[in-house]
């Protein structure tokens, strides 16, 4: 159950990230697209962590 409080909580932060990201530069950016690929990575975590229980 921690884990799954931090990654809700990394998740966020993530997201929060790639949209100020987002704001200055192309959707298309290197920078937006990796921002873009962690967050994926993090809801595939937490999914996979969901799926386990």
């Amino acid at each position: 159950m921690h884990r799954e409080m931090s990654l809700i909580q990394e998740i966020e932060d993530c997201r929060e990230k790639m949209v100020q990201v987002a704001t200055t530069h192309s959707l298309t950016s290197p920078i937006v697209v990796k921002a873009s690929e962690e967050l994926d990575q993090l809801m595939n975590e937490f999914e996979q962590l969901n799926n386990a229980e």
